[in-house]
């Protein structure tokens, strides 16, 4: 499951398996620690168990809305019909990306390209290193730019590859952690093409390729 930004609701599926036969409604009933008071956190769903089966099952999903971005929730949840009760509980984790990459560019400028992109938040980012490509499958490193640390503020990075290719061109940003762990952008790719007359003035509006930042919540 994924989280784009602080506040936003997640949705957990309920599952709840039985022996018992026949049809029973079953209200599942749940708590979370470490989300925005909203209660109550209630479904139901149905299941109708015949003489041959050894179990029937039923799901259902219900949303919460964890109060921050880092730090772990805990999912407790119990199924009741009539003096039957199944409980139940889920552990997740927060984990917060190192940056939040508002937008990322290349455009041709005469004789080099322009490489653009901002950041919103920043969280141990020690680099940017820039890579290229001409196929779209083998990249080499072109330059490095350092990056913030620690930010809270939108943040705008340039960079100049002053060996411009023929034809297309890929580009992507790996950014790294001062602890060594690193993500990849998206890729952004540009078009020069010799025989283009036509003066290219910055900064003309140009292709945004946008990655939006997601916190991921894994189960433990």
């Amino acid at each position: 499951m994924e989280l784009s930004t602080e506040g936003q609701d997640i949705s957990v599926t309920f599952i709840v398996t039985t022996d018992i036969n026949g049809s029973k409604v079953w209200d599942i009933n749940a708590t979370c620690s470490n989300c925005i008071s909203t209660p109550p956190y209630k479904g139901t769903c149905k299941t109708q168990k015949t003489g041959s089966q050894s179990s029937d099952n039923c799901s259902t999903a219900i949303t919460f809305t964890p109060a921050n971005t880092t730090g772990t929730i805990t999912i407790s949840a119990t199924a009741v019909n009539g003096g039957t009760t199944y409980p139940g509980s889920a552990m997740y984790n927060i984990l917060a990306l190192p940056i939040q990459l508002l937008s990322f560019s290349a455009k041709n400028i005469e004789n080099f390209t322009a490489l653009e992109w901002s950041t919103a938040t920043e969280l141990d980012n020690e680099v940017f290193i820039i890579e290229k490509s001409v196929d779209g499958k083998n990249y080499e490193v072109i330059g490095k730019v350092d990056g913030a640390g620690n930010s809270n503020t939108i943040i705008n990075y340039f960079f100049v590859d002053e060996n411009k290719s023929k034809g297309l061109a890929y580009y992507r940003l790996k950014q790294v952690d001062f602890d060594g762990t690193y993500e990849y952008s998206a890729i952004v790719s540009v078009f020069n093409d010799p025989k283009d007359p036509n003066v290219k003035v910055y900064p003309n509006p140009s292709l945004i390729s946008h990655m939006l930042a997601l916190v991921t919540i894994k189960k433990t």
